[in-house]
């Protein structure tokens, strides 16, 4: 767990607070080295490829991208990647004229296009709206959103689609977005979006929650069957839906969905061994899956100061720093040898996690002083 800093000298850091953040930076900086393709203005899946990189992982690049700019916003080679990364995602466009906007799974645009995808890339532009303070950027994000809301409809008595041919309604194609409304809503004040957000909410609630330990089973078939698969994500975007709707509206039931959920992740996928915190066998190896929690345990302190689901996840990050490859990349298990090294969004799920958890901590330390 995080160590209080010592305020003997007034200057001095925890060292996993110093390592976290700045191992983040030296992450991102790798990935920016071996992955980024700067003739083409495109990024890879795989470090030991050259295809371009499907939206899905693309996203997480932004998402790394903005968490290190975030922590360094006078970094002007920096804001430049981040800058370059955000246009190019119109290499993605799938050019339709409406509604809203659209892209495609595949670099190019063409090919299938999946309403999560779509998702991500609303809640990068709503950052970037943020971290630079440009219009644009809040532009795209709400048309974006307009297309994702046409993925809804009666069928299952709401929810809305994975993707356009229409197979399944997923956690991952409402939760977001429920989450995402309610951060326009906050940005716009536009009612509509708080609309949305508590309609997909609700609906995903029902369906596709777990009454038992409060977390999130995968998807529902059009034939009604339930995949029972839980994963981070999922689970995580649901708790910041609940947090962001407690925050906007002050109702408590929503604050009450957030800390059950909340507890009841802490319990499955995270584990307690020898007085550290480590990733359970249910966290699996998909560290960009874990950012979503890190965010929805990031956004219940905010509202209930308790800290302890950020501190095991400190305790985790901080083992992390202890699994890495010859090249300096780190293992996505968070142990050594535990996953592959390879793919682009495992290590920008690493990055923003690293970088999130090292400015939680660095304000506990400020606050403690």
């Amino acid at each position: 767990m995080t160590s209080p800093p010592d305020t003997s000298s007034g200057t001095e850091e925890p060292p996993q607070l110093l390592q976290l953040g700045q191992t983040g930076i030296d992450l991102m900086n790798l990935v920016q080295r071996d992955f980024w393709v700067e003739e083409g203005s495109y990024v890879k899946e795989r470090r030991s490829g050259w295809d371009a990189a499907f939206i899905w992982p693309y996203g997480s690049y932004l998402e790394a991208l903005s968490a290190v700019y975030t922590a360094n916003p006078g970094d002007m080679q920096m804001q430049e990647n981040y800058v370059n990364a955000l246009n190019a995602v119109e290499s993605y466009n799938t050019g339709r004229e409406g509604p809203g906007l659209s892209y495609a799974a595949s670099y190019g645009g063409g090919g299938d296009v999946y309403y999560d995808d779509n998702m991500w890339i609303v809640i990068s532009y709503l950052k970037a709206y943020k971290n630079l303070k440009d219009p644009a950027w809040l532009v795209k994000a709400r048309r974006v959103a307009e297309y994702c809301y046409t993925g809804w409809d009666d069928v299952l008595g709401g929810g809305i689609y994975w993707r356009e041919m229409k197979d399944s309604k997923n956690t991952c194609s409402n939760a977001p977005m429920a989450m995402v409304s309610a951060d326009l809503y906050a940005a716009t004040g536009e009612a509509s979006y708080l609309t949305w957000s508590k309609k997909i909410y609700a609906w995903t609630k029902e369906n596709l929650q777990d009454p038992e330990d409060h977390l999130y089973f995968d998807n529902l078939s059009l034939d009604g069957r339930v995949d029972t698969r839980k994963y981070t994500y999922n689970t995580g975007c649901m708790l910041s839906t609940a947090s962001a709707l407690y925050a906007q509206t002050g109702e408590e039931t929503y604050l009450t969905d957030a800390q059950d959920i909340a507890a009841g992740a802490d319990a499955y996928f995270l584990e307690e061994w020898d007085g550290r915190y480590y990733l359970s066998g249910n966290a699996g190896e998909h560290t960009w899956f874990l950012s979503w929690l890190n965010e929805g345990f990031q956004r219940l302190y905010a509202l209930d100061q308790n800290p302890a689901y950020l501190n095991h996840m400190t305790s985790a990050a901080t083992a992390a720093l202890e699994a890495r490859d010859e090249n300096g990349y780190i293992y996505p298990g968070w142990r050594p040898g535990a996953g592959n090294t390879d793919e682009l969004i495992l290590q920008c799920g690493t990055v923003r996690i690293f970088m999130e958890l090292d400015a939680w901590n660095r304000q506990q330390a400020e606050t403690a002083q």
